[in-house]
């Protein structure tokens, strides 16, 4: 057995014993945009990259074509674009000038994205504005109160890199840059009102550890992921749909 598969192993039972019932924050913005999806959608996906949720979630991304009309990805990364199978309208342009009609979505979302966009309010401009009235925009991203988020926030790129290869996985050409500029509760409430947007939810979660290629050092994380269901710690959890 390789070393991963025994520390993911040894990790999944410490989970089950510590936090109960925790799973990925994929998942439970999978189980989210079940509940608020629109019958039949025509749907925008932003910086939809090579999956619609996690690489092992493919089944969840085929259902989800499946319930909707249309579900059309956008991304300026060439390459992430053409390993995206799952979605047949893949669109090559930036997020700033969506280069869609006024009004032509149910739905736009954006998984694990708003973190990197340097100027949210614009986008949520042309969010807006590719919406139906009516239309809903659910998007998932980091919490930057949450201890671990702005920890690694400070970290120069040149470490925080190869440590993020090394933590998930994930290769040179599927790290971009942060800026964490929508990402406290404060500052979604200020950019949505400001945008024209009515925030009927914000949910604050947490999901799986970091810290799991650590061994016996990811305890210390899942004890904080238990601390953090207490109510009083709920603004410091790490993720926000």
């Amino acid at each position: 057995m390789r070393l991963k598969d025994r520390l993911y192993g040894f990790y999944w039972r410490l989970e089950r014993k510590i936090v109960p019932g925790n799973t990925s924050t994929q998942n439970i913005y999978f189980r989210e945009l079940k509940r608020v999806l629109p019958e039949q959608p025509v749907w925008l996906d932003l910086g939809c990259g090579h999956q619609l949720f996690a690489e092992w979630m493919a089944s969840e991304q085929a259902e989800m074509v499946r319930r909707s009309k249309q579900l059309v990805g956008i991304d300026l990364d060439r390459i992430g674009l053409s390993k995206h199978t799952g979605l047949r309208d893949r669109v090559e342009g930036t997020l700033e000038r969506l280069p869609f009609r006024d009004a032509a979505f149910d739905l736009v979302t954006a998984n694990m994205v708003v973190e990197h966009l340097a100027d949210p309010g614009r986008i949520l401009q042309e969010v807006r504005r590719v919406l139906k009235s009516g239309g809903l925009f659910v998007f998932h991203t980091p919490n930057y109160l949450n201890i671990k988020i702005f920890a690694v926030s400070r970290v120069p790129g040149f470490i925080k890199n190869p440590l993020i290869r090394f933590f998930e996985g994930r290769r040179e050409d599927d790290i971009f840059k942060t800026y964490y500029q929508m990402n406290t509760p404060g500052r979604v409430r200020k950019l949505c009102a400001r945008g024209g947007f009515e925030l009927s939810s914000l949910t604050l979660t947490d999901g799986s550890a970091m810290t799991i290629m650590l061994g016996p050092v990811v305890i210390v994380e899942l004890l904080w992921i238990k601390l953090c269901r207490l109510e009083a710690l709920k603004s410091v959890r790490s993720n926000m749909m």
